[in-house]
């Protein structure tokens, strides 16, 4: 019997747990699965167990068949090897615009645009924050609670999109600095 079995992952930094996520059979059961590492080095995925009375742990939820497991072994690991190369390969950021703003008492001190992967995004924001300066994705409100639009999957992906439109930020504090120079000289 074919199904279709759908993986999400995401690397841990816990002891002895490679990575954890979830699993979906057929669009209608999903359940967390975990990467392990047994003491001589191999990765197996790892079903939900509990600990029953007498202590031992058995299976909650397990394939029946050896098909059924081979192929969720099959899209853990993908999934898995999808989670951690996305970290070693980022896009490049094709192209950063900053607009600077005059206005010395606001937090905001300027708006970005940037286009990644082929996609302009609008609307982030360079912020002074208690630690200096960072960059804030675009963001709408619902209720009490903002939301981002468009962010970074992974921590250095966010830290590259930032990156960027700060060295972009200085670079244009530099040529206005440049600019007043020049017109201040003649």
């Amino acid at each position: 019997m074919s199904y279709e079995i759908k993986a999400e992952m995401k690397v841990s930094d816990r002891e002895n747990e490679v990575a954890y996520g979830t699993v979906i059979v057929d669009n209608c059961i999903k359940f967390s699965v975990q990467v392990r590492e047994t003491k001589e080095g191999k990765w197996f995925v790892s079903f939900p167990r509990k600990q029953g009375s007498n202590g031992d742990y058995e299976d909650v939820v397990y394939p029946s068949d050896k098909q059924l497991r081979e192929d969720i072994d099959t899209a853990v690991f993908y999934a898995l090897k999808r989670e951690m190369t996305k970290e070693v390969f980022l896009p490049e950021i094709e192209k950063v615009r900053v607009t600077a703003l005059e206005r010395s008492d606001s937090k905001t001190k300027a708006l970005a645009t940037i286009t990644v992967t082929g996609l302009t995004i609008k609307g982030l924001v360079v912020r002074e924050g208690e630690k200096g300066l960072f960059v804030a994705m675009p963001q709408f409100k619902t209720g009490e609670e903002y939301r981002d639009v468009a962010y970074g999957t992974t921590k250095n992906m966010k830290e590259k999109i930032s990156e960027a439109v700060l060295k972009e930020y200085d670079k244009t504090l530099n040529q206005k600095k440049e600019k007043k120079k020049d017109n201040g000289a003649r």
